[in-house]
């Protein structure tokens, strides 16, 4: 997926671990699950981009509540009791790295058809990864935020029903809002960067 390929560079980490999938889970705090964000696989499998995993019951939910690392040797002996449905798809070791930077994002994990593959060796080996994709991560859910509160502000301010816009120092006209130019029957780009006094007198 695109976050892993451009903050893991799938060829690289394939060199630093065996994998037969790869998945970025996202924390999501207000629904208290996880949420798979991105995928590197060619397993067919049921853990699809999308897909929400619950916190209780996996290990996933397990390195989020304590923000540490965990490695599963073998699904079979797995104390998570929604990890041995990872079996059913082939799944036999995994090892999961949870993702924060001044907050709780998410947890990497890679999964493996084979068991015992997995050890505090290739742990050492992508805790320094799991931190730049945790950096990346951040920022990409920083830009959703950022974009979602800006669509949502611009919704509010086309909504007002009287004639509303917004100047900037030199008093030329860097918005109106759909009000102002319904009635004036002015475009977006008829308004732009003119001065107020201008708009008044049209």
């Amino acid at each position: 997926d695109a976050l892993l390929a451009q903050t893991g560079r799938q060829d690289e980490l394939r060199k630093l671990i065996d994998y037969s999938r790869a998945s970025l889970l996202l924390y999501r705090e207000k629904q208290d699950d996880l949420l798979i964000f991105a995928l590197d696989t060619e397993m067919r499998t049921v853990m699809t981009k999308g897909v929400k995993a619950p916190m209780e019951g996996t290990s996933a939910g397990w390195v989020v509540r304590n923000n540490k690392p965990w490695i599963s040797h073998d699904l079979e002996q797995t104390p998570f009791a929604l990890d041995r449905k990872l079996l059913r798809e082939g799944i036999r070791s995994t090892i999961s790295i949870p993702l924060s930077h001044d907050r709780m994002l998410g947890v990497f994990n890679f999964d493996s058809t084979v068991p015992d593959l997995y050890s505090e060796r290739d742990l050492a080996l992508l805790l320094p990864v799991a931190k730049h994709i945790a950096i990346a991560l951040e920022n990409a859910i920083l830009f959703e935020e950022i974009s979602r509160e800006k669509k949502e502000w611009e919704r509010t301010f086309d909504a007002i029903t009287d004639m509303v816009w917004i100047e900037d120092g030199k008093r030329r006209i860097v918005r109106a809002n759909r009000t102002l130019l319904q009635k004036t029957g002015f475009t977006a780009a008829d308004v732009a960067n003119h001065h107020c006094g201008e708009l008044l007198e049209r």
